[in-house]
């Protein structure tokens, strides 16, 4: 199996026109390349490309994304899925006729501003010491990556905003 696609870029053939300002693509897989199977397992980025409607400053992209899992014996399934890459926001998500709203956080956003930046230590600092009214996402707030939130998750956020060596990404 061809498994060197780390990137995938659409459309393949170069930019398509848009209908009425929408553009849509499809990547279907199982693919090939040059009839050899593409392994789609694993991180891939996706880069969609293309030209703005004259005098826009700005493209909304829509993503809609459908994958095939299979249920054990008894129906149930389990899915993963990686969010790198998709800015934070709240999702609608379908699944066997069950709709579920899910909201994917920018890890160490703890207040939920756009921002990673000092309001957020001391958010962090704040909820660690009991302040009433200083609640959080503790997945969002486990900068470190240890699996709890306590001072040292303070710290790594604090060394990350200073930009100091070792601490160029939150886990």
């Amino acid at each position: 199996m061809y498994s060197g696609w780390q990137t995938i870029e659409y459309p393949l053939e170069g930019p398509l026109n848009a209908t009425n300002g929408t553009a849509t693509i499809s990547v279907s897989f199982p693919a090939d390349f040059y009839g050899k199977p593409i392994d789609i397992h694993g991180a891939k980025d996706i880069k969609v490309y293309g030209d703005a409607l004259e005098g826009a400053d700005a493209v909304h992209l829509i993503v809609k994304t459908s994958i095939k899992v299979t249920a054990d014996s008894e129906g149930r399934f389990e899915l993963e899925v990686g969010t790198k890459g998709v800015p934070p926001g709240e999702f609608r998500i379908n699944a066997g006729g069950k709709e579920k709203k899910v909201r994917i956080f920018l890890n160490g956003d703890v207040n939920a501003d756009g921002v990673i930046d000092s309001a957020d230590y001391m958010h962090i600092a704040r909820w660690i010491a009991g302040i009433e009214g200083y609640d959080l996402e503790e997945k969002v707030a486990d900068v470190s990556g240890d699996g709890i939130v306590d001072a040292y998750d303070c710290v790594y956020l604090a060394r990350y905003i200073a930009g100091i060596s070792g601490y160029e990404e939150l886990k």
